[in-house]
């Protein structure tokens, strides 16, 4: 604690992220994506402390918002929500392979800054969101431009089987589809460019599927 606010110490790492690497090499989408996965899950196994913000309240001030521009989107998945669990799993909040660091011969993850309390799933749910819409950045080297267009579904499916294997508990898939929509619904606040109009398209297919049922 410094003055009163609580902080976090990290180490100071060098080298490349998995992300740099694929980049790289190509060839290494399908390890990087298992070791993505691996990882993922024991970060998801370990409880997070009392003092990380908790994904409910999160995800709650984030509809509040959305209910500004999207007010029946962000009802309906208010009440998607209503029906998932609380949990105290630590979660990091915005893990993909960018979030890897390689230095000398270990791997170590980053960017902690969203770290949450919650239902490990949310977490899970969250990665396969960024993994299946995120769009690279300006700047993006080209081979990395290739691959999100054509390896994207060699790296969510390795990543996914990974992860599923790793984890500590069985995964509930009816779980695991409603918090993607929780956070399909947060990815629309994030207003990345060529995003919203596919996240939305989704959203719309899981609605209609949910009042079909």
């Amino acid at each position: 604690m410094v003055d009163g606010r609580p902080g976090l110490v990290m180490e100071h790492l060098q080298g490349s992220d998995l992300l740099t690497i694929i980049g790289q090499k190509p060839w290494f989408v399908f390890s990087s994506g298992r070791l993505t996965g691996e990882v993922h899950a024991r970060i998801n196994a370990a409880r997070a402390p009392a003092s990380l913000p908790a994904v409910m309240e999160v995800v709650s001030r984030g509809l509040a918002r959305l209910a500004g521009s999207e007010p029946a989107l962000a009802e309906w998945v208010r009440r998607v929500l209503a029906h998932l669990p609380d949990g105290d799993a630590l979660c990091h909040g915005d893990f993909h392979p960018g979030q890897l660091m390689f230095s000398g011969d270990q791997c170590a993850a980053f960017d902690w800054s969203g770290a949450k309390r919650g239902d490990p799933l949310f977490d899970y749910g969250r990665t396969r969101v960024l993994l299946g819409f995120g769009e690279p950045r300006p700047g993006t080297q080209l081979t990395l431009k290739l691959l999100a267009k054509f390896g994207r579904q060699l790296l969510v499916s390795s990543c996914v089987r990974s992860y599923e294997r790793n984890a500590s508990a069985r995964i509930d898939r009816t779980r695991v589809r409603h918090w993607e929509i929780v956070n399909l619904a947060m990815r629309v606040l994030d207003d990345v460019p060529g995003e919203r109009p596919r996240i939305l398209q989704r959203l719309q297919k899981e609605f209609a599927r949910s009042e079909g049922s």
